[in-house]
C-alpha cells in the first residue's frame, strides 16, 4: 500500500469514528429535548446530558476536520468502536419507555414496617383536612399511612396519580415510581384500589378516592383507596417522583 492509499484508509477510519462519536452527541440531544431522558435520570441530569450531546458532536466535527487537514498515516478506529452505536440504534427502534407494571415485580417497593412507622412520627405533617380533596403525591400518601397514627388517614378524601396494575391476587393497584439518581434505583409507592373502574394495566390515572380500613382482601403493606373517581391521563411529562 502506498502512503497516498494509507492516508486515504486513515481518513476514512477517523471520519467512521467521528460519526460514530457524533451519533452519541445527536442521541443524548435529541432524547434531552423531547424529555425522554426522564424515562431513565432525574431532570436534574438533564443540563449535563445536553453538555455531553454537545460536547460529543463537537468532538466529532473536529475529529472529521482534522483528519482531512491534516492526515496520518494510521487510523484510531477499531472494530469494537462500532459496538458505540448500539445504543444509538436500540433507541432509535425501540426506546425504552419509563418503568411501569412489568417491572413491580423486580422492583422494590415501599413497606409498612414497624421500624419505618416510628422513624416517620417525628416528621412534621398537617393533619389531612376532613373536608373537601387532599392532594398527595404517592410518596406523600406512602408515608402518611406509614406512621403510627394512620388510622387517622381513613374516611378522608385524596387525590393521587400514578399507573394502574393487578396484583397477583386479582386487586387492582396505583403506583408511581421514585428514583434518586436513574432508573436502576427506583423504589415504588403503592396503594390497593377498591370499587368498580374500568382500569386497564400500565395506564396513567388521576384518582379522586376515599381512604378506607384494611380487611383481609388487600396487601397490609399498602394503604387502601376506594375509588370515586377515575380520570386516564397521558404519562406525565416526568413520570417519577
Amino acid at each position: 500500500m502506498n502512503i497516498g492509499q494509507s492516508h486515504t484508509e486513515s481518513t476514512k477510519g477517523v471520519a467512521v469514528g467521528a460519526f460514530v462519536i457524533a451519533a452519541l452527541g445527536v442521541l443524548l440531544l435529541v432524547e434531552s429535548i423531547t424529555g425522554g431522558i426522564n424515562n431513565y435520570l432525574q431532570p436534574a441530569f438533564r443540563p449535563w446530558i445536553v453538555l455531553s450531546g454537545v460536547l460529543l458532536i463537537g468532538l466529532g466535527g473536529w475529529s472529521s476536520y482534522s483528519a482531512r487537514r491534516y492526515p496520518c498515516s494510521h487510523s484510531p478506529m477499531r472494530a469494537t468502536s462500532w459496538l458505540l452505536l448500539v445504543p444509538v440504534i436500540l433507541v432509535a427502534l425501540c426506546a425504552p419507555t419509563a418503568l411501569g407494571a412489568a417491572s413491580l415485580r423486580y422492583t422494590a417497593e415501599s413497606t409498612g414496617t414497624t421500624t419505618r412507622k416510628n422513624s416517620l412520627d417525628d416528621l412534621p405533617m398537617e393533619p389531612l383536612r376532613s373536608y373537601g380533596t387532599n392532594e398527595l403525591t404517592m410518596e406523600e400518601l406512602t408515608a402518611r399511612f406509614l406512621r403510627s397514627d394512620s388510622a387517622s388517614m381513613v374516611g378522608k378524601t385524596v387525590a393521587v396519580t400514578g399507573f394502574a396494575s393487578r396484583s397477583v391476587d386479582g386487586t387492582w393497584r396505583i403506583s408511581r415510581y421514585k428514583i434518586f439518581c436513574c432508573a436502576a434505583d427506583a423504589m415504588a409507592y403503592t396503594a390497593s384500589l377498591e370499587g368498580d373502574a374500568d382500569l386497564i394495566e400500565d395506564n396513567w390515572y388521576e384518582i379522586t378516592a376515599e381512604v378506607i380500613p384494611h380487611s383481609e382482601k388487600f396487601n397490609p403493606q399498602f394503604p387502601v383507596l376506594k375509588i370515586d373517581h377515575a380520570t386516564q391521563i397521558p404519562q406525565p411529562e416526568k413520570p417519577y417522583l
